[in-house]
């Protein structure tokens, strides 16, 4: 950001927030995008038809202990955390192609 800004030559005592200088360069910021295709790929393994791997593995239901240390970020908490809801609930919402494209929409 401090980039574009530079590049607008936008001084600090302007305060100008983040949104409006994406929105003057009519860019988009790049952390939406990722999360956007995040939820999208969850919707796809939601929407796959028996045990896949995948929906093991983002519901949480893998054996076996995790190494000690800090926990790390998982799906689930980025899903969790984008929708306001939990991960079961998402899944079962997910199935439904369009109702799960409006909550995208709405929350992005």
């Amino acid at each position: 950001m401090w980039c574009w800004r530079r590049m607008l030559r936008s001084p600090w005592t302007a305060h100008r927030t983040n949104a409006s200088i994406l929105r003057q360069l009519k860019s988009t910021r790049r952390l939406s995008t990722c999360l956007q295709r995040i939820l999208e790929y969850f919707c796809h393994i939601a929407r796959r038809d028996g045990d896949n791997l995948e929906e093991i593995v983002v519901s949480g239901k893998v054996e076996g202990k995790r190494p000690r240390g800090s926990s790390p970020i998982r799906w689930s908490d980025q899903i969790r955390t984008a929708l306001d809801t939990k991960v079961h609930i998402a899944l079962q919402v997910a199935k439904s192609r369009v109702k799960w494209h409006k909550i995208v929409r709405k929350r992005l």
